[in-house]
């Protein structure tokens, strides 16, 4: 599997209070609501099982679908299917763009702040795209629910 998406996963589990466990084939996050299952298919996709309310549905993900699908998974308070979007991966120029100077300013801003902090969550909000910075990571997700969720590191990025 992809080292940053094994990196990010991580991330997300910790942000939606999964735990995470690794037996030889798989990542399982797992909560109350629900076990997660993701397995490595090939070199370029996984293989990604979850509970709904009737029953166990898998399908394959390539590397920008596993963030995307992970995160509608985890946030969701019920089990449900969640449906492969059609939209590109986020970018941070997709942010900026639609939202505006201010929250390219606002995350140079955090950025520089975080130089002295460890493991903070702060919610930039935007309109259309949504962002959050957790732990160093830069969340990127579109409100109406087209583009695919995107994950970046801090470190990564280049104003």
């Amino acid at each position: 599997m992809f080292l940053n998406n094994k990196r990010h996963i991580k991330l997300l589990a910790d942000k939606f209070a999964y735990s995470i466990n690794y037996d030889n084939e798989s990542i399982i996050l797992s909560k109350s609501l629900n076990q997660i299952r993701i397995t490595d298919k090939d070199k370029y996709n996984v293989l990604i099982s979850y509970d709904t309310q009737t029953d166990n549905v898998s399908y394959i993900a390539n590397e920008e679908d596993i963030i995307d699908t992970l995160y509608e998974l985890l946030r969701h308070e019920s089990l449900e299917i969640i449906q492969k979007k059609n939209g590109r991966l986020l970018t941070i120029k997709d942010y900026i763009d639609q939202e505006g100077l201010y929250f390219e300013n606002k995350i140079k801003e955090v950025i520089q702040e975080l130089t002295t902090l460890t493991n903070s969550s702060i919610f930039l909000g935007g309109n259309r795209i949504e962002g959050e910075i957790y732990n160093k990571t830069l969340i990127l997700v579109d409100d109406l629910m087209f583009f695919k969720t995107n994950m970046i590191d801090l470190k990564e990025l280049k104003f």
